[in-house]
């Protein structure tokens, strides 16, 4: 039986709470995507702290605890390794992860097609007024009746 290994992610998202400020999201999956978790964190407390918490939570409610932790983003390497620390976890920097970037992927195709009225390429599926409107699908220029507004990528 192979050990269970968890693939963890926390990043900012470009999605804004009631005062403005960013919103930070956990995402936490074991490698065959069978259990899969998502929780928003408020501004205020993103520290490791919280993410102690929500993996405590999640030992908890999932049964079992993972042989390791696998991260990769090096600007969250010291948060994310005392928080595993703190829920007497094991942290493994890693850059092999596998089902973590293909459901972050799935999650940017989701959300490109469904949450963006426009269905823009530029603005990552989060809509905020922007003026480019390129498709997800094609990346070609819109024409807006007066000018072919072109992209730069």
């Amino acid at each position: 039986m192979r050990a269970e290994i968890w693939e963890l992610d926390f990043y900012s998202r470009p999605v804004l709470d009631e005062n403005g400020k960013k919103l930070w999201e956990l995402l936490v999956c074991d490698r065959s995507r069978t259990k899969e978790f998502s929780k928003f964190c408020p501004p205020q407390t993103v520290n490791s702290e919280w993410i102690a918490s929500q993996l405590q939570e999640l030992v908890a409610s999932w049964g079992t605890a993972p042989q390791k932790v696998r991260f990769y983003r090096p600007a969250m390497h010291n948060m994310l390794n005392r928080g595993c620390k703190l829920a007497d976890l094991t942290p493994l920097p890693s850059r092999r992860l596998y089902a973590l970037p293909q459901w972050l992927a799935e999650r940017m195709t989701l959300s490109i097609r469904w949450s963006c009225p426009l269905s823009c390429y530029c603005c990552a599926g989060m809509h905020q007024g922007c003026s480019l409107g390129v498709t997800a699908r094609t990346r070609q220029p819109q024409h807006d009746n007066k000018r072919v507004i072109s992209v730069s990528r």
